[in-house]
């Protein structure tokens, strides 16, 4: 990465998001997939590659979709306070980035 780049603290920008070289765009339960094309991103300072994230198809909807309904069948037997209590704690953390 140049030097200019640098300079605009990207480096340790992209880090703290956890973004990588090559990123994978679908996630699910802290678990990246995707199996679509990839799409590079590059930055306007120098034009040089900043990173790479593959996209998702239709069948890595299809998990994503899977995955949510089985999550609400679980959420929703979950007494209405403790998922109250749930949802705070996420707003929370939600804050902080």
């Amino acid at each position: 990465m140049s030097k200019k780049v640098k300079d605009f603290g990207i480096e340790k920008s992209l880090k703290n998001l956890g973004i990588k070289d090559d990123n994978k765009g679908t996630s699910v339960g802290g678990k990246y997939f995707a199996s679509g094309k990839v799409i590079e991103s590059y930055s306007p300072v120098d034009g040089k590659l900043i990173a790479k994230v593959k996209t998702s198809n239709e069948g890595d909807y299809e998990k994503v979709i899977q995955s949510a309904q089985k999550a609400f069948q679980e959420f929703r037997l979950i007494p209405a306070p403790k998922r109250g209590g749930n949802r705070k704690t996420i707003r929370s953390k939600t804050k902080r980035i």
